[in-house]
């Protein structure tokens, strides 16, 4: 399916605000995040699906300090 100029504008703007990867990788690219904006606070939001795999990307998550 072919994407007109304004959906592939706004799937672009959607997915440059998600973090993914290695537990590294994303423990990094929040501390850069929270550096650059000077955030409080960070909401997150999985879209996993599988309530088992939501749940360990939650616990994984907050290991990250």
């Amino acid at each position: 399916m072919e994407l007109t100029e304004r959906e592939r504008t706004y799937l672009d703007e959607a997915l440059r605000g998600q973090i993914h990867g290695t537990e590294e990788q994303v423990a990094r690219r929040l501390h850069e995040l929270v550096e650059r904006t000077g955030a409080d606070e960070v909401l997150v939001t999985m879209n996993t699906y599988d309530l088992d795999r939501r749940l360990d990307s939650y616990r994984r998550l907050i290991s990250l300090r």
